[in-house]
């Protein structure tokens, strides 16, 4: 859930600018911009790793329901969510990473219409403190999604130490890993 809400934070933000942007008369000619111009790719790649950790999770997930095999098994639920929360927590880091980087060029989206806020500079097609906040949060949605990811990570190895400690108290082995 958390991955969709930034997503969507951020791709509202990017279809905002490109609408501003495309308006006849350049009205975001009067705005400052920064000598590399502005660039909306940092929001794009971190839309574009936020959906394909959503897909990776469900096409995981559907995988593993689909399967009677996969379900007989307490080590396989575990190891399955244990490779999706860490695909997805580092995958989700690196795209908030990338996303801050950009901004001490002071070039990309996000800082370009933080900059314009603070700076007291309006544009009639681009609120720049919806786009500034609306980045933000997205960013800030990110982190929570890695989090997330990282405590699911967490849980699910010491999970599965619990279960071969169990196993291992109840009959002197630890048994098949799978």
């Amino acid at each position: 859930m958390i991955m969709i809400i930034s997503f969507s934070l951020i791709l509202s933000a990017v279809v905002r600018y490109e609408n501003a942007r495309k308006l006849p008369g350049n009205p975001l000619g009067t705005v400052p911009v920064p000598p590399l111009g502005i660039t909306d790719f940092p929001c794009r790649v971190f839309m574009g790793i936020a959906g394909m950790d959503f897909l990776f999770s469900i096409s995981i997930l559907s995988l593993f329901y689909l399967s009677s095999k996969f379900k007989q098994s307490a080590d396989v639920v575990n190891a399955v969510f244990a490779i999706i929360s860490a695909v997805g927590f580092a995958t989700s880091m690196r795209a908030c990473f990338l996303l801050k980087k950009q901004v001490k060029f002071r070039s990309d989206l996000w800082k370009w219409s933080c900059d314009n806020l603070k700076s007291g500079i309006s544009s009639p097609p681009l609120d720049f403190e919806v786009t500034c906040h609306v980045v933000e949060y997205g960013w800030k949605f990110g982190l929570v999604q890695a989090s997330l990811e990282l405590l699911t990570f967490i849980v699910s190895v010491a999970v599965f130490c619990i279960l071969k400690y169990s196993y291992f108290a109840r009959y002197g082995r630890f048994g098949k890993i799978f």
